[in-house]
């Protein structure tokens, strides 16, 4: 398709584009300008020349081999431990069908990405958040197993620059969730798209590998492990991955969605293992992960320059694509900024006990875009918060 062409169409050819801002800090996806659109067409004319049937083909129900080892080298996993995915979008959907018959209840985080939430209602489940974003996690998930443990079908968690609030559990309070779900006998969903955006110093080891070998009381493994290739190349790629014991594995993947279409995205598997295979992929983490530094500073500086200390940044954030700052309205700044332009989400969105954060999103605007964006988020926070007068009474 020419450009023209393509011009024609901009607004059905990518999901959102039909909206426009000058300033967009809510998608959680990469934008155009640090998508590795070259490493990508150089992986996919080599993938298509020395593998073209395999390419074009039904893969194996768990995916190409080499995707598998790639990914295993990548993760220190066993490559027999590794499933290849079409992103964690599918795989939720497959496993909250899965998982049905299990309980009627997912424990949430209190403050947890929202949409996986819908997912989880087109299935029919309930949605039990844990107490305020504030608790420590460990402490709030005790008390909500404590009532919801005998109807949970299973704990979704993003321990790893989660979405919305973009902290990461330390490798204490993983240890310690792992330990609870094995007392209540509750399986874990491990939702790790973001963590390849986390330093490697600052990234304890993931739910998934720290849980090696643990099942729950009727064999099912005690976490499954869900990442993604899409935060790092691009979200059209819809790639990922699954970890969870070879043995679980084989049976999952003999669900006839997977006998039936065999990988779920094969050619997007093997252009995955081209790119860890050659240095692209690495090459391109490094890149996003100072770019959103970049941006994230930006940001920071510009609403410190004009909201007089209304809004708050987070003290976790420790890279990634997403800040959680605290404001006095975050549903008026976010009206308010809409009509001037700029996308940003109150954090009600994400949960009920979130209701003084904003979110925003550093993957589609520029460092330059990102600061001039906190300075009038600033401006707008000032004009809306209420004017406090202080009346003298009379003596």
């Amino acid at each position: 398709m020419t450009s023209s062409g393509s011009e024609r169409f901009e607004d059905v050819l990518v999901q959102g584009d039909a909206e426009s801002f000058a300033f967009d800090l809510g998608p959680g996806y990469l934008g155009e300008a640090l998508l590795p659109t070259q490493s990508v067409a150089n992986a996919y004319s080599a993938v298509l020349a020395d593998l073209p049937r395999a390419a074009l083909s039904y893969g194996p129900e768990l995916g190409p081999r080499p995707a598998r080892e790639a990914v295993a080298a990548l993760r220190g996993v066993d490559p027999d431990a590794v499933m290849m995915t079409a992103g964690t979008s599918a795989m939720l959907d497959v496993i909250a069908c899965a998982n049905r018959s299990h309980g009627g209840t997912i424990i949430v985080e209190a403050v947890s990405y929202d949409l996986a939430n819908a997912v989880f209602r087109d299935h029919g489940y309930n949605i039990a958040r844990t107490r305020s974003e504030e608790t420590d996690p460990v402490q709030a998930l005790t008390q909500s197993l404590e009532v919801h443990h005998a109807s949970a079908a299973f704990i979704y968690l993003t321990p790893t620059l989660g979405n919305p609030t973009g902290r990461t559990m330390t490798i204490e309070q993983r240890n310690g969730v792992i330990e609870l779900a094995q007392r209540f006998d509750v399986q874990i969903i491990e939702d790790d798209a973001y963590a390849d955006h986390a330093e490697d110093a600052d990234r304890p080891l993931s739910l998934a590998q720290l849980a090696s070998g643990l099942v729950t009381r009727d064999h099912q493994p005690l976490v499954i492990g869900l990442g993604s290739g899409s935060k790092v190349l691009g979200a059209g790629l819809r790639v990922g991955w699954l970890l969870a014991p070879p043995a679980w594995l084989h049976r999952f993947s003999s669900r006839g969605l997977f006998r039936s279409g065999g990988c779920a995205n094969q050619i997007a598997a093997l252009v995955l293992a081209h790119l860890l295979a050659n240095g692209d992929y690495s090459r391109q983490v490094r890149r996003v992960r100072h770019v959103l530094s970049e941006r994230a500073r930006a940001f920071r500086t510009g609403i410190a320059e004009t909201s007089e200390g209304q809004l708050t940044p987070s003290q976790h954030w420790a890279g990634g694509l997403f800040d959680w700052i605290q404001a006095p309205d975050p549903a008026a700044i976010a009206r308010r900024g809409e009509l001037e332009g700029i996308r940003l989400f109150a954090g009600n969105r994400f949960g009920e006990d979130s209701r003084g954060h904003l979110r925003i999103a550093y993957g589609t605007v520029s460092a330059k875009e990102a600061h001039e964006a906190g300075r009038r988020i600033g401006t707008l926070t000032t004009k809306t918060s209420p004017t406090v007068t202080t009346v003298q009474e009379d003596q």
